[in-house]
């Protein structure tokens, strides 16, 4: 997410989210693999912004404050009304 342009907080923010939409046993917020899928995604949201400049210098995808405008706009209501204060993600039918 963060190489097409999401910012490491929000990308972070959405995977500590969807870590905690679970009730599956050995999946819970805390367990062993939540915590390391949480791990991976901040390591992999790292690397995202690590290499956008490179990724946009040769594809040209992302380039333009318009294309990154619209990334955002995309990934907030995501965030917004379906996140509530605590971080869990609620599913809104």
């Amino acid at each position: 997410m963060t190489v097409h342009g999401f910012t490491y907080d929000a990308t972070t923010k959405l995977g500590v989210a969807h870590e905690k939409d679970t009730d599956t046993a050995g999946e819970l917020p805390g367990s062993k693999d939540s915590n390391a899928d949480i791990h991976n995604n901040e390591t992999g949201a790292r690397l995202g912004v690590d290499v956008r400049p490179w990724y946009v210098g040769l594809s040209g995808f992302g380039a333009t404050e318009e294309h990154e405008k619209e990334l955002e706009q995309r990934l907030l209501p995501m965030l917004g009304p379906v996140c509530t204060q605590d971080g869990w993600l609620e599913i809104v039918k």
